[in-house]
């Protein structure tokens, strides 16, 4: 058992912090433009809150870049929540990226959702489950999702998804590979 997975789970064991969760959001990413509306990001809140339940000891970053911030599109999520920014390309991505890699998130959370599909996260989501962190990648849709991510995360979740059936492998031989066995939504990625 790595440090950090022995430190969470003692503060279990106390009582303390039970599984928290760290959102880790590129809201321009998750609405599939940077020129995204107040409107248009109560749709993806709506939607994201359908998808992954929001504890109420969770911390929510979002970032976006200084043009979404000023046009206060952000004004559209209402759960409490940290901006970062960024501009420029991947500029939002890396405003996040600095706050995984600052913050030893890995350390304090039990859970992190990196709501992006964007590649640039697979190397964060490599590290965080090597600390015993559990990672879930939420995405746009299908076409939004890395191959490196796909390949790193086993709980990818899409906010197309939502309101639909998920993907399912009932009754083919990969039901075996699935932690809950048939029936289990699952992604086929294929690189």
């Amino acid at each position: 058992m790595s440090h950090h997975s022995a430190v969470r789970a003692g503060r279990r064991r106390l009582g303390h912090d039970s599984a928290r969760t760290h959102h880790i959001l590129d809201v321009e990413n998750l609405a599939g433009t940077p020129d995204c509306s107040e409107e248009r990001v109560a749709d993806v809140a709506a939607s994201y809150e359908r998808l992954v339940a929001i504890g109420p000891m969770d911390q929510i970053t979002i970032g976006c870049s200084h043009f979404a911030a000023e046009r206060g599109a952000l004004l559209g999520w209402e759960q409490s929540h940290r901006l970062v920014f960024g501009s420029g390309p991947d500029g939002a991505d890396l405003a996040l990226i600095d706050v995984l890699d600052s913050e030893n998130i890995g350390g304090r959370f039990d859970h992190v959702v990196i709501g992006s599909g964007d590649g640039i996260f697979a190397l964060w989501c490599a590290k965080l489950k090597a600390q015993g962190v559990e990672v879930t990648v939420v995405a746009r849709d299908y076409t939004s999702l890395s191959c490196s991510t796909a390949h790193v995360v086993s709980d990818v979740r899409f906010l197309d998804d939502v309101g639909g059936a998920a993907p399912q492998v009932a009754g083919s031989p990969a039901d075996s590979l699935l932690p809950g066995g048939a029936g289990q939504a699952a992604v086929l990625v294929v690189c």
